[in-house]
């Protein structure tokens, strides 16, 4: 499946399975300009694009090796909190995103490792 059909059909599911639970609450009072550009984000940028190209960075690189970036979301959003939020991060969350990249470090090491004694295997 491609990467844009595999986008499409998650979202048309997404919507047929979310929306009757959900419909029966949904009201909008109000709405300012600043609603609907942040609407149309996240709509369109935060959730097609970028399921998008996360569908291509799996078809590229298969999804064994694209699943290890799932673990960098915590680590994004707390260090986006930080810088535009102005929030504050604590030791737990400072050790968290050290686990996090030394796991993906630990990963991609071991991953070369394996793909090397692979290749010294074939040429015997």
């Amino acid at each position: 499946m491609s990467p844009l059909a595999a986008t499409l059909w998650s979202g048309i599911f997404g919507l047929a399975f979310m929306l009757p639970f959900n419909i029966q609450q949904f009201t909008l009072a109000d709405a300012s300009p600043a609603f609907w550009a942040a609407m149309i984000y996240i709509g369109v940028g935060a959730t097609v694009v970028a399921s998008l190209l996360w569908n291509l960075g799996v078809k590229r690189i298969g999804g064994t090796h694209a699943g290890i970036f799932l673990n960098l979301n915590p680590v994004f959003t707390a260090l986006l909190a930080y810088l535009l939020l102005d929030e504050r991060m604590n030791a737990s969350q400072w050790i968290g995103t050290t686990v996090v990249i030394g796991g993906m470090l630990l990963f991609s090491t071991a991953a070369k490792r394996s793909a090397s004694s692979m290749e010294g295997s074939d040429s015997l």
